[in-house]
């Protein structure tokens, strides 16, 4: 499985690279699967005062499946200002179902410009707070910058505030750009007004799309 918290590096196309050689010796035994040694190294770095080394260690206790010590050195990492860093915390406190502190850490993510967490306090206010006008800001932001997802969300909000012909133009929206979301929100939708055939039309674009058409 991927490493969730080494993929928030490179979510939204932000990275941040350490010329530290402590650092990058660790990046070599992890790749490695030498993760003693990647521990020791991460270790040193971040001993020498290299923040990103904190993210690193974070990522590989997650990996072990080591809550608390993931917890600490991702916290210490966003307390250094890693925007990245408060996104992997909230959502590990996502995980844990703390969705206050899923929130603080998002916000501050969005606050330092990791625009993924923009996404993810939209799926939180939509599903897990059921703050809708939080949830419309959030997915609003998402979808200015070009992102359908932010648009399908869009659909969602205005769904469930019964406003049905908005819903249908921005899950139209999103279909027609090629998210799978839209496609599937646009079908139901058809399907519930009894408009079998274009409920069809966006099922067969999401089986072709998905790769299962018949």
């Amino acid at each position: 499985m991927k490493k969730l918290l080494l993929s928030c590096m490179f979510l939204a196309g932000i990275c941040t690279f350490s010329d530290s050689p402590e650092l990058q010796q660790g990046i070599s035994y992890d790749k490695a699967n030498d993760l003693k040694n990647a521990e020791k190294y991460y270790k040193m770095a971040h001993d020498k005062g290299d923040t990103e080394a904190a993210f690193y260690l974070a990522s590989l206790y997650y990996e072990q499946k080591k809550g608390d010590l993931t917890e600490k050195y991702l916290k210490i990492a966003s307390d250094s200002g890693d925007g990245k860093a408060s996104y992997a915390l909230g959502s590990l406190y996502d995980e844990q179902k703390k969705y206050d502190l899923t929130e603080k850490y998002y916000l501050l993510a969005s606050q330092r410009g990791f625009e993924e967490a923009d996404y993810g306090l939209a799926t939180l206010y939509l599903d897990k707070k059921e703050n809708l006008k939080a949830a419309k800001e959030y997915s609003e932001k998402v979808a200015k910058r070009g992102d359908i997802r932010g648009t399908n969300f869009l659909g969602i909000v205005y769904s469930k505030q019964g406003d049905s012909r908005n819903a249908e133009k921005y899950w139209k929206k999103a279909a027609d750009a090629g998210d799978e979301g839209g496609m599937y929100n646009l079908a139901d939708y058809y399907y519930k007004i009894n408009n079998t055939k274009l409920g069809d039309k966006y099922m067969e674009m999401l089986e072709k799309k998905l790769g299962i058409a018949k």
